[in-house]
């Protein structure tokens, strides 16, 4: 049973900014993290105080996101360039 994705809003207007193929990259990459958001080639899971994030890697844009395995939930926090993407969560 796949996950539910929530995004926040930074996430959406994130995300409604990007071009229309890197909108489809990124849609691609929410089908493999809702099917298994803990595993995978490009998911890692982020270390010290944002230790309960994870994160999905899709060329230069990272998926920013916190898993709830009890309400099998994925919640987006941010969708952002790999250089601002970590900056905003500290």
């Amino acid at each position: 049973m796949a996950f539910r994705a929530l995004f926040s809003p930074h996430a959406v207007k994130a995300y409604r900014e990007l071009s229309a193929d890197k909108k489809g990259r990124i849609d691609e990459a929410m089908l493999a993290v809702i099917g298994s958001p803990t595993r995978g080639p490009q998911i890692k899971r982020l270390k010290g105080h944002l230790k309960d994030y994870y994160r999905c890697r899709v060329g230069e844009l990272r998926i920013i996101y916190a898993v709830s395995t009890q309400k099998r939930e994925v919640c987006v926090d941010y969708l952002d360039h790999r250089k601002g993407g970590y900056r905003r969560l500290s």
